[in-house]
């Protein structure tokens, strides 16, 4: 008997599963995604049940309630369980307006307070950063950069995209129409960009398998018939997956080489503020730094090289106007030949402010700004001067209280007192040099700013350098390239958060990548214990 009764309130049951599935796909004019979806929530409710031993009719808000707290306690996101229990107070509803219950169970049921989010959105360079990963040597290659245009510029639904037709193309009136949610039709712009894509892929289809019954859709499978949403949900994480390892090992290229462009400058701020503290020449200092940091540099590019050829990209070629590199010739030579600073300084302004004036207003055959004349265009050149030097207004005065503090030091003893305690067990020349490497890291981990650890310790570490008779060529290439190892590596640094801004990504992910200030460190460390460059050791 009881074996019976069980047997009829499973077929009871399926009967009510089964007419809620009409009455969602009738009544509610559901898409079968989002009747898959309820259906899915349902059998949670159902399988919940079913280890209580209680039937549908029997239901009562205790178990609601207990329902939803095991939801919670088996980790499901508050915006999943919101989901579920707004299906399980539908289903019991259609139970109520159905004759199948008198009372509604789910009335007082509540879910999780999840709040308002505000959709995110991918910006135009991280699409095409993600598009810029698509193999083009496969055979659906052409077909993935279609979707991923079509996707971002319509702002479809994965499922309207592949239930996109050819028939519901109108590219000489610049828009498609799409049937969404609960078979309502729209109209919607589509960009140039992603129609000459889908002409690209048209020409690849056509030459493909195309199953029958699937003649007018517009992005196919290899098996001929409509993509599934699944699998264009797996392509986009494949792709994204590519871009994040991508771009913060690009943006470590970035970085490592404005290091390296840095240590090795003329007039950079780090090389004025070592060869002034040590009183010697920029061009000496240069060729030590050269000397120690060229081999660090040509092993970080082996590495990258063999690294890279895993990566695809799509190569972007930018003109180059030639014209605007002149003051930087104009400033790295005068540099070399042992000008001095100020005067190479100054050149490189004034260079700057001439080439600008005249590319500005189209002297160079180059198309002038609009309404760009030249007092506008001279104007404008003392405005950006004016911006610069607000832009360095934060280090200059930090400069110059550094600067202040140090002299109140130095007369109250304290540097000889830190230069006592610093060498107090330095023997030779290179426990004097590790000193100096020692004070003007620990100077940059606290301030993280290389210049200003630079100034700060560029005194002790002459006074220091005197004692031992050290070279001081040497010793503002060691305040140089050991300022500038710490600032490689430190992820609080203004260079790693600036390139991480505009990357978005984390510093912690571009220092995994960042093997130029590793490589440079080891380098100078190695030149420090043999003794080289031997001509100024």
């Amino acid at each position: 008997m009881k074996v019976e009764e069980k047997l009829t309130n499973k077929e009871k049951r399926a009967v009510i599963i089964r007419k809620y599935q009409q009455y969602l796909k009738l009544e509610k004019a559901l898409s079968p995604n989002t009747l898959d979806a309820y259906m899915t929530d349902l059998q949670k409710l159902l399988h919940f049940l079913e280890g209580e031993n209680i039937e549908i009719p029997d239901v009562t808000p205790n178990d609601l309630q207990r329902f939803a707290a095991g939801l919670h306690d088996i980790g499901i996101h508050p915006r999943s369980q919101a989901r579920i229990l707004s299906g399980i107070k539908s289903f019991f509803h259609f139970l109520v307006i159905a004759d199948y219950q008198e009372a509604d169970p789910s009335e007082l049921l509540e879910g999780p307070k999840i709040g308002f989010r505000l959709p995110e959105v991918l910006t135009v360079e991280e699409i095409d950063r993600i598009i810029s990963t698509v193999d083009m040597e496969k055979k659906e290659g052409q077909r993935n950069r279609a979707i991923l245009e079509t996707l971002y510029s319509c702002g479809l639904r994965v499922s309207e995209l592949c239930n996109l037709k050819i028939s519901d193309l109108y590219f000489e009136e610049g828009f498609i129409k799409v049937e969404g949610k609960g078979g309502k039709q729209r109209l919607v712009p589509i960009s140039p960009r992603a129609i000459k894509e889908i002409k690209y892929w048209f020409a690849d289809r056509n030459l493909g398998k195309i199953k029958k019954g699937y003649e007018d859709y517009v992005f196919l499978a290899r098996w001929g018939n409509n993509i599934s949403r699944i699998m264009v949900f797996h392509m986009i994480k494949e792709l994204a997956e590519k871009t994040g390892i991508d771009l913060p090992y690009m943006t470590a290229i970035v970085v490592g080489g404005s290091f390296f462009g840095d240590n090795l400058s003329f007039i950079s701020d780090t090389t004025i503020a070592s060869t002034k503290t040590q009183d010697c020449v920029m061009r000496d200092k240069f060729k030590i730094n050269f000397m120690i940091v060229v081999p660090a540099a040509l092993v970080v590019l082996g590495i990258y090289v063999i690294q890279g050829l895993s990566l695809s990209a799509v190569p972007q070629i930018y003109e180059i106007e030639w014209i605007k590199v002149i003051p930087y010739l104009i400033v790295l030579g005068t540099a070399i030949t042992g000008v001095n600073v100020m005067v190479v300084l100054l050149l490189g302004i004034v260079s700057t402010g001439i080439i600008g004036i005249c590319t500005a207003t189209g002297v160079f055959d180059v198309t002038p700004a609009e309404n760009m004349n030249a007092s506008t265009a001279f104007f404008d050149w003392f405005g950006a001067m004016g911006t610069g030097i607000t832009g360095m207004g934060e280090l200059i005065i930090i400069t110059l209280l550094a600067g202040g503090m140090l002299e109140t030091i130095r007369y109250n003893g304290g540097i000889d007192f830190v230069i006592t305690r610093l060498t107090r067990h330095v023997t030779g020349k290179r426990g004097a040099e590790f000193s100096i490497a020692a004070l003007v890291s620990v100077a940059n981990l606290c301030t993280a700013n290389n210049t200003i650890a630079i100034i700060t310790t560029g005194p002790i570490a002459k006074d220091i350098a005197k004692r031992f008779h050290l070279d001081r060529r040497k010793t503002a290439s060691i305040l140089d390239t050991f300022s500038c190892l710490i600032q490689g590596i430190i992820p609080y640094g203004a260079q790693m958060l600036i390139a991480a801004g505009l990357a978005g990504i984390s510093p912690l992910s571009i220092i995994g990548n960042l093997y130029y200030p590793f490589c440079m460190g080891a380098c100078a460390i190695l030149a420090i214990l043999i003794r080289y460059p031997g001509r100024y050791s």
